[in-house]
């Protein structure tokens, strides 16, 4: 209704969820969340940014093979020449971060075991980086997307509201290999 600042989904009135999406979000998926106003010719619209929903089966500090799959790496990544793609996932609550006391969260790489560097950045309330060739979000140096033959580990530096910074655990290594193309006869 036009009081509302928010909406519960699942929502305890189902009057005011579309009949397909009652049941509430299905994890493990993606979301782009959408609001039009009541008036005005055409609608106006306003767009959340993607919202991701994990299983807890996930690491604390996961590394996903693409948004599109949503499965986490565990060793090794193989992915073809124009698919690079790694997402970093953080469950901030369990490693035990407040993310409404952060300001910024500086996403961190080490490549092939030598020292942390920075990779790109995202606000507190997005618990993930996704790294891919072209993204404004990842430092420069790395903007052409994770490359085949290195070996990855991650890691997040959480900057608080009254100052400092915390890291989270390191991710599992990651070797990321390029997929064998598929010939066909």
């Amino acid at each position: 209704s036009g009081s509302n600042k928010f909406l519960f989904w699942p929502a305890v009135t189902q009057n005011s969820i579309a009949p397909k999406f009652r049941s509430g979000p299905m994890v493990p998926s993606r979301y782009c969340l959408g609001v039009a106003a009541i008036k005005g010719n055409p609608r106006p619209w306003v767009w959340s940014k993607e919202v991701f929903l994990l299983p807890n089966s996930l690491s604390a500090l996961a590394v996903i093979d693409a948004a599109s799959t949503l499965t986490e790496v565990k060793e090794v990544d193989e992915d073809l020449p124009m698919d690079r793609e790694l997402m970093i996932v953080a469950d901030f609550v369990r490693i035990g971060f407040d993310s409404q006391s952060a300001t910024t969260v500086h996403w961190q790489v080490s490549v092939n075991g030598r020292p942390w560097d920075y990779l790109g950045q995202s606000i507190p309330t997005d618990n993930f980086l996704r790294w891919r060739p072209g993204a404004s979000s990842i430092a420069l140096n790395y903007r052409s997307g994770p490359q085949f033959g290195n070996t990855y580990l991650f890691r997040a530096a959480v900057f608080q509201r009254k100052g400092g910074k915390r890291f989270t655990i390191a991710s599992v290594p990651v070797e990321f290999k390029q997929q064998a193309q598929k010939t066909v006869q």
